[in-house]
């Protein structure tokens, strides 16, 4: 195919304007006018950056996930290039409007790690402790207690083997880091999306939006990979995700924009949702829903503390 049908599929509604433009500066040369669709190309882009992220993250990652599971729905291996859709539609992004550079800034989030322990502390600890709270008032409430045998089987791991699932903790919360969303994910939604948007309506309300998108963008697992999400009902995990996103703002901002913690967060919830039982979920939404609150307030109007790697 040649350079000028590429960019004639590429961008055929830009194809009057970039011909009207080409008119109007006097150029006809096929080269000069597919460099003109370019730059519109890019400039639409630039204009709607936040809009063509979302929209990429969707389509990459549910033309994976939908063909996958209705084709082969117990192979849940094939879930994992999907999930890195949102870090590989920032890349993409970043590319077009921002070049290498705005790459190797995007990318320097990730080693951004010389933080308090205390956000070493909650990256890690604090989801499991509002899990762990929320079994605690269950079991005061009258429900039942936790076994062991049952959190362990849900990590893989045989009931008659369950007393080693303490032992492996650390491992298994250390492989929920690579595999899957949290290092997959976190450079697109906290790293790219979350400093563009909080440029725009603030940081609260951006961890909000966030977390809204970031758990619609999941719905296709509920009805294919339902494991993946652990089994847990689209009722609870739509809201308790939405403000969850609020706590990853909060992260990001006090961490100085770290991609790291919010990585490290992200695998505590996984580990942490995989404790949590069906009976312990109102009470675990309710104690999350008021630590977002309560972060909300601090963070609500900040817009500027970070520079985005494309302007707002």
């Amino acid at each position: 195919m040649a350079r000028n049908d590429y960019f004639e599929l590429a961008a055929p509604e830009h194809a009057a304007v970039a011909s009207a433009l080409s008119f109007a500066l006097g150029v006809n040369s096929p080269e000069a006018k597919i460099s003109i669709r370019v730059v519109l190309m890019r400039m639409l882009i630039e204009r709607y950056r936040l809009i063509c992220y979302f929209f990429l993250c969707f389509l990459i990652a549910w033309s994976i996930w939908i063909p996958a599971g209705i084709l082969a729905p117990k192979a849940t291996a094939l879930i994992l290039p999907g999930a890195w859709a949102p870090t590989l539609a920032a890349l993409l992004i970043t590319l077009i409007t921002d070049g290498r550079a705005g790459v190797r800034a995007l990318l320097r989030g990730l080693l951004k790690w010389r933080v308090g322990v205390g956000l070493y502390a909650f990256a890690i600890l604090g989801m499991l402790g509002l899990a762990l709270l929320s079994v605690g008032l269950n079991v005061l409430l009258g429900g039942s207690v936790l076994e062991i045998e049952g959190v362990a089987a849900r990590f893989g791991i045989p009931a008659e083997q369950a007393h080693l699932f303490i032992a492996f903790a650390p491992i298994i919360f250390i492989m929920t880091i690579f595999v899957g969303g949290p290092i997959a994910e976190e450079l697109g939604w906290r790293g790219y999306a979350q400093p563009l948007m909080q440029a725009q309506i603030g940081a609260g309300p951006a961890g909000l939006a966030i977390g809204f998108i970031w758990s619609l963008w999941h719905l296709p697992l509920f009805f294919y990979f339902p494991s993946v999400v652990g089994d847990l009902p689209i009722g609870y995990y739509i809201p308790l995700i939405t403000v969850i996103g609020v706590l990853f703002a909060w992260l990001f901002d006090r961490s100085g924009g770290s991609v790291l913690l919010c990585i490290l967060f992200h695998a505590g919830i996984n580990f942490a949702l995989g404790i949590v039982r069906v009976q312990s979920l109102t009470i675990l939404l309710v104690l999350t829903a008021v630590l977002a609150l309560v972060l909300y307030r601090r963070i609500r109007l900040v817009k500027d503390r970070f520079t985005p790697v494309s302007g707002p």
